[in-house]
């Protein structure tokens, strides 16, 4: 699932700014 960790990095980063 490396391929899609920058994804959920940046799914966590927005739902940080919520």
């Amino acid at each position: 699932m490396a391929t899609n960790g920058a994804g959920m990095r940046e799914k966590i980063r927005i739902q940080e700014w919520g």
